[in-house]
């Protein structure tokens, strides 16, 4: 008994009932979400279900099939994916998505995410018990409210960012030691190890760095004198330098690829973002709405004793010099959220697309930080009535403000929480022994309970996703993949147009076009809208919207279906066997392709229509004109529409016009929701198969104006044939590097259906060839006639300079390493 009671007063049980007490509390939220493996549901959800976890399916079988890091064919038409590795799975967290398999991620994103809010809970334990000397009875709950803050709530779908919430004390703890002279590794590798898990909120913890830097040296007593601060500036200077350079091998290829394909749009324009007074209600229990997710408030609920602890700082007896500088500092944390500049600074200058305030966690850090520097010491009655009247004053300015929104029930709970939880810091001050341990537990008791609701309250707001239902989608998802993978040597890409989420393709391994991430092509989202691919806000896809001409050259040559799903007319059912069920593209073509015209021939001139784009494609690869649609004349606008067909086949229609959705029936028969403007406007629309002068009458609900057109599909077939017999034959196409041999009679331009991007590297039988850009957006080489070899090879920029960056910081993480033993060694 007397082990056990020494452990929990050590330092090491502190961590572990800062960690347990957590665990606890986690447990009571799930069990009231009903989260796995308490019920039947999972905390994937957001952005964590529609890209996180596609993304970590990817890279699971990138590593078990000897794929790339650096390029992904199933991202979108293909594309540099280290960005993606560098944003995502670069934390250790992650890692674990490499060990488990696909289908059980419903589960791990519950364990992934409780863990960090546990070691985030611990992490900062451990911050405090390095950064305040006294008694530490009631640190417990605070880190307790610094784990389940309102930004590990309103961000539980961006576990990544979380990593930063668990690495902050250990930058601020080591920040401490080098401020005190005791070395700056401890700083350097937590710094570091933060911008390399997240490049984008290692940023922000750069810069918050840089000022607790200043505030700490600020508030040193005795102040230190012009030779010790510039001592400890070369310190800080040095070992931030070497953290960013540890982390070079991920930031640099990182961020080179990012500025490729994503720009920041430098504007600092605008001001105040929100009311201040509407500010004040965040820092109360049960105030998370949706709209804080997409452009509302900053998420920064710290617990009403995180909030008490605060107020009860800034009037403890810590010195007045410190106050005022850390008063500052909080200052300027909140001027950061709510004047636009600022915050788009802490951004990196690019403004955020939903999830704002991304920044706002570095606030809850400090106050809950200053809270804990208040309570390392009673609490004095006339402080303590100072603190409550502050507190007063923001509750009653949130019943005037907020009420109506907030819910009067939940301001008087929160009330009655934060005057509760001063009083029993005061009380807890004045009694001795064990009516001392028993306030410090009625604290505890008390803020576990309030986190416990308002996690539920915050949670249960979020769209959930049973994990059977995942597991189901998943297993029999991967398994059709796999079935197609077995009668697809040509590596034809698949598609379909149901779909769990925009990154479908990654999550059950097969190689489609429809994608979604910061780091899409866009020029090879502009040609699959040119046509006819109908789009879905800002990613580009398989969606129902294309025609047969434009999946045959796309190398779409397998959908997938389920009972009673459409199928675009061009596909034939197959008998391959298989949970959903299979069809096949007769005329798709490989993704290399040759063509006797230049490049400029497969410029697409604006004001194209889906129709007249792919005829100017397939033009450019025959050498010769291909009259692939027929325009078709209408009788009727608006919501009727009645044609006759001038020949045999597939009807296709594009729709333009002012409203939001149209439902849309041909002769009779319903085709769903068709049309959207914001979202799908100028899309190839499949209407079916129609004979020669047979009628065909169209019927929205809504006026549109309309453009339609049949397709020859004896015409596309043929055309297609001819290019498949001059295609190149394919000996190697792996992510990243493609192998081809050519025997062409004529000079001409190998063309492939992935899209062109500046680091594409071509060497034509071992000599360098230059990559050019077809249709704006293709890869395509110059060849010469004859027999010949061409290799084509995806080359990482910024991979060697990061490597080289990283292992320069290793070396001076030696000998910064080296100068601190001998530093501490002249001091003892």
């Amino acid at each position: 008994m007397e082990r056990a009671k020494r452990f929990l007063q050590s330092r090491r049980g502190r961590l572990a009932l800062a960690a347990g007490g957590m665990a606890v509390i986690l447990c009571a939220v799930y069990a009231a979400c009903r989260f796995w493996p308490f019920g039947p549901n999972s905390v994937m959800t957001g952005d964590l279900n529609s890209q996180y976890i596609p993304f970590y399916a990817h890279f699971y079988d990138a590593v078990r099939s000897g794929g790339s890091l650096f390029y992904a064919d199933d991202l979108g038409m293909g594309g540099g994916a280290f960005a993606l590795f560098a944003y995502y799975f670069a934390s250790p967290f992650a890692w674990l998505y490499l060990v488990i398999a696909p289908e059980f991620y419903g589960q791990l994103c519950c364990i992934v995410y409780a863990a960090k809010v546990i070691l985030a809970a611990a992490a900062f334990c451990f911050y405090l018990e390095r950064r305040w000397g006294g008694e530490k009875a009631l640190w417990l709950p605070l880190c307790w409210c610094y784990g389940l803050m309102g930004y590990s709530l309103a961000y539980a779908q961006n576990v990544l960012w979380l990593d930063a919430v668990i690495l902050l004390p250990l930058v601020c703890a080591g920040l401490d030691r080098l401020l005190a002279g005791r070395g700056a590794v401890g700083f350097c590798l937590a710094l570091a190890a933060a911008i390399f898990t997240n490049f984008y909120m290692g940023y922000m913890l750069c810069i918050f760095s840089g000022l607790y830097f200043v505030a700490g040296l600020a508030v040193r007593t005795p102040r230190p004198g012009a030779k010790v601060a510039l001592s400890a500036c070369g310190r800080f200077a040095a070992a931030g330098v070497t953290a960013a350079a540890l982390a070079g091998a991920v930031l640099v290829p990182a961020v080179r690829e990012i500025l490729q394909v994503k720009s920041t749009g430098l504007d600092l324009s605008g001001g105040g973002q929100f009311s201040p007074l509407d500010l004040i209600q965040k820092f109360f229990t049960g105030n998370f709405v949706w709209s804080d997710v997409q452009t509302g408030l900053p998420p920064v609920y710290c617990g009403m004793l995180g909030l008490g602890a605060a107020l009860l700082y800034f009037f403890s007896a810590r010195p007045r010099r410190e106050k005022l500088i850390y008063g500052l500092f909080a200052a300027l944390l909140l001027v950061s959220l709510w004047w636009r500049p600022l915050d788009l600074a802490w951004h990196g200058f690019a403004a955020p697309n939903w999830f704002p305030y991304r920044e706002s966690f570095l606030l809850v850090f400090l106050l809950l930080s200053l809270g804990a520097g208040a309570l390392t010491g009673p609490v004095r009655l006339k402080r303590g009535l100072a603190a409550g009247a502050v507190a007063a004053t923001l509750g009653v300015l949130v019943y005037f403000t907020r009420v109506e929104t907030y819910g009067r029930r939940r301001w008087l709970l929160a009330c009655c929480l934060l005057a509760a939880d001063i009083g029993l810091v005061w009380l807890w001050g004045r009694l001795q022994s064990g009516k001392k341990r028993l306030a410090a537990l009625a604290l505890a008791a008390l803020t576990a309970g309030e986190l416990a609701l308002n996690g539920y309250w915050a949670l249960r707001l979020f769209e959930v996703y049973p994990v059977a239902e995942y597991v189901d989608f998943v297993r029999a998802g991967r398994a059709t993949v796999r079935a197609v993978e077995k009668e697809n040597p040509e590596n034809y890409r698949v598609e379909k147009t149901f779909f769990r989420t925009l990154n479908d393709p990654m999550l059950l391994g097969y190689e489609g076009l429809t994608h979604f991430s910061s780091v899409q092509d866009g020029a090879s989202s502009i040609l699959l809208m040119a046509l006819g691919y109908r789009n879905f806000g800002s990613s580009y896809g398989y969606l129902s919207g294309s025609t047969a001409a434009a999946d045959s050259l796309l190398s779409v040559g397998w959908f997938l279906a389920r009972e009673g799903g459409a199928v675009p007319t061009h596909f034939e059912q197959t008998d391959i066997a298989a949970p959903w069920q299979v069809y096949k593209n007769p005329n798709a073509l490989p993704r290399a392709l040759w063509s006797p015209s230049d490049a400029a021939a497969f410029d697409l001139a604006e004001g194209l229509d889906a129709f007249e784009a792919a005829e100017t494609l397939y033009t450019a690869l025959l050498g010769r004109k291909a009259a692939l649609f027929t325009p078709v004349e209408s009788a009727g606008s608006g919501e009727e529409f009645q044609l006759t067909m001038p020949k045999g086949g597939i009807l296709y229609a594009v729709f333009s016009g002012q409203e939001a959705g149209v439902s849309l029936e041909v002769n009779g028969q319903k085709k769903g929701a068709v049309f959207s403007t914001d979202r799908s406007a100028d899309a190839a629309v499949d209407l079916g198969r129609f004979e020669a002068g047979e009628a065909v009458e169209v019927t929205l609900d809504t006026a549109v104006d309309a453009r339609f057109a049949v397709l020859d599909e004896e015409t596309l077939a043929a055309a297609c044939e001819a290019l498949r017999e001059a295609a190149p034959t394919v000996t190697s196409w792996k992510d990243g590097a493609v192998t081809l041999e050519t025997s062409a009679q004529a000079d001409g331009l190998a063309v492939l259906t992935v899209p062109w991007d500046e680091n594409w590297q071509a060497e034509v039988d071992g000599a360098p060839a230059e990559i050019q850009k077809a249709a704006g957006a293709l890869l395509a080489v110059e060849l010469p006639a004859g027999s010949h070899t061409l290799r084509l090879r995806y080359t990482q920029p910024g991979a060697a300079a990061g490597l080289g960056l990283t292992l320069a910081g290793a070396v001076a993480l030696a000998a910064l390493a080296v100068w601190q033993k001998k530093q501490n060694g002249k001091e003892r």
